[in-house]
Formats: C-alpha cells, sequence, structure tokens
C-alpha cells in the first residue's frame, strides 16, 4: 500500500495576522496537526474570552461563542490552543481559518475507518487512539481497570487486586503518532466553568449537532487506544481541529454503520485505501452455529437478509470493565489470522481489495458464537466467507469481565483483502 501519511507546511492567513501551521495528510484527508488557537471568527470580529466562571457559564446559557485557556492559563494555549463552546464552533462568521473549517462526524468517521483498521500482510498493527495520540503529553497509569476510582473501588479492584499497579511498571498513556496527527490530551471546561482532564483526556468539537442541547465530539483518553464519539453539552469547552476545504465535504463514497450493542471490545485492523470502497449498502447475514468447510463451498449470501434472530440468551453487555481477549493477546491473534486466513484465489485473479467487517459474541466460557457479516465486500462473497471461517476457527477467547464475573460481549473485527 501506498503510504498516504505525508507532512507539509502551510500559512494561514488570517485577518490582521499570519499563522503558520503544519498540516498532514491522513488518506484523503488533509488534517491541522494543531489545535486551534484563534481569537478573531475569519470576518475580523473578536470571539470572546471567559475568564471567569461566571463568565463561561453566562455564555453557555445565552448560546453565545466563548472561549478561554485551560486554567485561564494562557502558556497551555501554547501547547493545547484554546477551548471553545460550540456555539463559537456553529457561528456564521466562521471559527476556522480560510481554506479550513470544523469537521462534521461524518469526516471524523472517515478518519476513524481509515486508521481504525491495520495491514496484515505487513505487520502494521495499532488501533486508531495509538496512532492518533502524540508520543508525549499523555500521563501514565497504573491500573487501567480502576485507575481514576474511588479509593472504595481501587480496594475492590479484581484487575490488580488492590495493588494499584498490574504491571511493574505504569503503563504510558502515549501513542505512536504513526498518523501525524499528533493529539494532545487538552482537557476540558464544565458548563459551570471547572476544568477537568489535561494530560488525561484530549477532546474535538465536530461541526454536527447531536440535539438541541448536545453536538457531537470525539475524544481519546490515556487508558485506551482508541477514538470515541458521542455528543455532549454545547456549552463545555473542548479544542478544535480544523480540516482543510472551505465546506464540509459529504461522504458519498462510504455509508456510516451503527452494530446494536458495540462495547469497548471493539477490534480494529488495516487501513482501508480510498480505491476500496465502492459500496453503497451495509447487509448482514447470520451463520449456522457450526458451519463446516463442506457447507462453505455450497453456502450463498441470500440477496435478501433478515435480521438474526435472538438466541434465547441473556444480551450481550453494553460495558465491561474488562474486555474481551484473544489467547496470548493481540499479537497472538495476528499471528493467528495470518496462519489461518484463506485467501480467496478470486480475490487474487481480480485483485479484489477492500473491507469485510465481522461481529460476534464472546460466550461467558470464552466459545465464539453468534458470528455474523456487518460490512460485506462488494463482489467478493468468497472474501466474506473467508473471514468469517478465520473467526469461527480461533480458540476459546478470554472473556469479557464486569465486576470480576464472566459477561457476554460482541466484538467487531475488519479484515482487509488486498491482492497486489
Amino acid at each position: 500500500m501506498k503510504n498516504l501519511f505525508s507532512l507539509l507546511l502551510v500559512v494561514i492567513i488570517g485577518i490582521g495576522t499570519v499563522t503558520f501551521s503544519q498540516t498532514v495528510t491522513i488518506g484523503t484527508q488533509e488534517w491541522m496537526t494543531k489545535n486551534l488557537d484563534v481569537s478573531t471568527f475569519k470576518n475580523g470580529d473578536p470571539i470572546p474570552e471567559a475568564k471567569t466562571d461566571e463568565a463561561w457559564k453566562r455564555a453557555g446559557e445565552g448560546g453565545k461563542p466563548a472561549w478561554c485557556y485551560y486554567n485561564n492559563d494562557p502558556k497551555n494555549g501554547i501547547k493545547y490552543g484554546k477551548l471553545y463552546n460550540w456555539y463559537a464552533v456553529n457561528d456564521a462568521r466562521g471559527l476556522a481559518p480560510n481554506g479550513y473549517h470544523v469537521p462534521t462526524n461524518e469526516e471524523w468517521t472517515i478518519l476513524d475507518d481509515y486508521l481504525g483498521v491495520n495491514d496484515f500482510a505487513r505487520k502494521r498493527f495499532e488501533y486508531t487512539g495509538t496512532k492518533m495520540k502524540s508520543t508525549s503529553g499523555w500521563e501514565s497509569y497504573g491500573c487501567k481497570s480502576c485507575d481514576g476510582g474511588s479509593a472504595e473501588f481501587k480496594k475492590t479492584c479484581t484487575a490488580c487486586k488492590g495493588t494499584q499497579s498490574n504491571s511493574t511498571m505504569p503503563f504510558s498513556g502515549n501513542g505512536s503518532n504513526i498518523s501525524g496527527f499528533t493529539g494532545l490530551p487538552g482537557g476540558y471546561r464544565h458548563v459551570d466553568g471547572s476544568f477537568y482532564f489535561q494530560g488525561i483526556y484530549g477532546y474535538w468539537w465536530s461541526a454536527s449537532e447531536y440535539s438541541t442541547v448536545n453536538a457531537d465530539l470525539r475524544f481519546l483518553d490515556r487508558y485506551n487506544d482508541y477514538l470515541y464519539s458521542y455528543g455532549n453539552n454545547k456549552a463545555e469547552g473542548y479544542s478544535v481541529r480544523c480540516i482543510s476545504g472551505d465546506q464540509p465535504i459529504e461522504d458519498t463514497t462510504m455509508m456510516e454503520f451503527s452494530p446494536p450493542i458495540i462495547t469497548d471490545a471493539e477490534t480494529d485492523f488495516l487501513i482501508p485505501i480510498p480505491e476500496q470502497i465502492e459500496d453503497t449498502t451495509m447487509t448482514a447475514f447470520s451463520l449456522p452455529p457450526h458451519f463446516t468447510d463442506e457447507e462453505f463451498e455450497t453456502f450463498g449470501i441470500p440477496d435478501i437478509i433478515e435480521t438474526p434472530t435472538d438466541d434465547g440468551l441473556e444480551s450481550p453487555v453494553t460495558f465491561v470493565e474488562e474486555e474481551a481477549d484473544f489467547p496470548g493477546g493481540t499479537e497472538a491473534m495476528f499471528n493467528f489470522i495470518n496462519e489461518y486466513i484463506d485467501y480467496p484465489r478470486e480475490a487474487i485473479d481480480s485483485a479484489i481489495r477492500g473491507r469485510v467487517i465481522v461481529r460476534f459474541v464472546v460466550e461467558k466460557d470464552g466459545r465464539i458464537s453468534n458470528v455474523t457479516v456487518l460490512g460485506p465486500l462488494a463482489g467478493c462473497k468468497a472474501c466474506d466467507r473467508a473471514a468469517v471461517k478465520v473467526v469461527q476457527k480461533m480458540p476459546a477467547w478470554i472473556p469479557g469481565k464486569n465486576e470480576g464475573k464472566a459477561v457476554r460481549s460482541w466484538v467487531v473485527l475488519p479484515f482487509k483483502f488486498e491482492a497486489y
């Protein structure tokens, strides 16, 4: 695969100021590598600075734009940029400099989809968050399960047994930043004016409205390697990262899908390339619980696919304290898939490239069940079958746990197929 990460230096000319800012090309998008740090709108009008808690609350309650530095300390602006409420993001005068805009939720999804998969053939494996987080600046932590919890919760933590560490050394919260995004943990400002989580969380607004009260945003944290999405109060203060283009670009080549239940056990692999994205539909099919190799040879995906029926068991949980894991960890799973994936001959002969997204349940005893294709690869049913087959060949997983007890949980696993 061609290396689609490139770094360049651009000059952004605003009203009365000239600011130098690095950008990075990630897939088909060009992102700034620093958080926004402007105090005027695109037309030159000043954006009010809210230095006091009362000023910040008044702006939020009145739906007025406002910005601040974390802890109202200008020194934080040098590294983390400014924090803005969403009313500043959405102001018609334009928050982003000329030639840029605040990304929509859909544009964040394009970034996440591009970085959230890995290339097995080249043994490149990292999660989206790891690729986006800077290589320094994120605080380390002791126990992933109870760090940040109450003192009482820490005492009863089943992961570290109250020792506050499940490693001889603290875990690093830093990433690899191979994307060049350089995500920093700038923290946020609450609607009441309080500041939280610098060094621990990094938050970025999207230009998309979630509801009359909330707007969509993305965040990274020191504990995990994912890029998270949720909606939160428009009156809160988050960082802003801009993307090239005066207007948001609608994604017309890829559809976003939302599985019924997704947990922190989501697993992302592979880096899709723009040429591969040809699907305009997302369909799903369920396979019999014990699918033999002979049955695979004659199995055909129906034209009309029904939603899988309830298996009669308790529903997989939506949150797990300890995520389900392949025995031996991620690298062991990487090696297993490399060894047992049956790359379809037709995909090689036709130079088919693309992605299959598989979802399955890890049962309480670690068995895999309910294997389902969430995102088939257009024009290659054999690729869909190959991805399902290798999942069904997997040994029992280490089940997810809540309060020390095994629970049923979902795992989502994308596979990339790329013939040369």
